[in-house]
């Protein structure tokens, strides 16, 4: 637990934290289970150590280019670095996030709507955009959805409750 009223929560790798405000936000436990298995889905992922990854290969591009060209970047590279795919991982632990839920047996039909009234709440961290952290909330909404119905044909399937992985050489191009 953070000690702060903004709406947030994170994950380190290892570890998720919640701020005092996320607390707040999250009315059942169902809505604190969907960020919970969101952040989850950054750790299992890898998206922390890939984001790490990121950053120091932009760093690397900033050293060089004062090294080089006598060029302070500011760490202009090591900031976009550390953006690149940002939006994707968010997007990866939306998709995997549902899986765990719904593999515990959480009900995941309402999960669009809280990141909706989070989008809501505090809009300046789910901007539309391409330098933003997050899917635009629109987007968000969709995608969640989508996944929701997913889950949803595969239980009535009786299927294994499996994200659908995409390898480079089975995608379509």
């Amino acid at each position: 637990m953070v000690q702060d009223d903004r709406l947030n929560a994170f994950a380190d790798g290892k570890n998720i934290f919640f701020t005092q405000g996320m607390m707040r936000f999250a009315e059942t436990d169902e809505e604190l289970q969907l960020i919970i298995g969101h952040e989850i889905a950054h750790n299992s992922e890898g998206h922390i150590d890939r984001k790490i990854w990121n950053t120091v290969l932009g760093s690397v591009l900033d050293l060089l280019a004062a090294g080089y060209y006598g060029v302070n970047t500011q760490g202009a590279f090591g900031n976009m670095g550390g953006q690149m795919f940002s939006q994707d991982f968010e997007r990866e632990a939306d998709y995997v996030g549902m899986y765990l839920l719904a593999r515990a047996g959480v009900d995941t039909s309402e999960a669009a709507n809280v990141w909706r009234r989070m989008a809501a709440e505090y809009p300046q961290a789910i901007r539309g955009s391409f330098t933003a952290s997050h899917p635009g909330t629109a987007e968000r909404y969709v995608n969640i959805e989508a996944t929701h119905e997913e889950i949803e044909d595969k239980l009535l399937a009786n299927q294994t409750l499996n994200p659908e992985r995409k390898s480079p050489e089975t995608s379509e191009e």
